[in-house]
């Protein structure tokens, strides 16, 4: 089984900065978080798709790596 501490170490940092994010739009979603860029108010079901993309990639990288 290969953990964290064996993959090289830009894939680590990958993998956590895409964990990172993944929780950060799942946080905005269970507190219905606004944001705004400009004038623009992004809506919360924007964060559903990120949280699926970003998650989903992690995982696939750190099992891509696996092998």
């Amino acid at each position: 089984m290969i953990t964290l501490a064996h993959m090289k170490p830009s894939i680590t940092i990958t993998v956590l900065l895409l964990i990172i994010i993944a929780v950060a739009h799942l946080l905005r979603v269970f507190y219905s978080t606004s944001v705004t860029v400009n004038t623009v108010t992004i809506p919360i079901w924007v964060s559903v798709p990120a949280v699926i993309i970003t998650g989903g990639l992690a995982i696939w990288l750190w099992l891509e790596n696996r092998v």
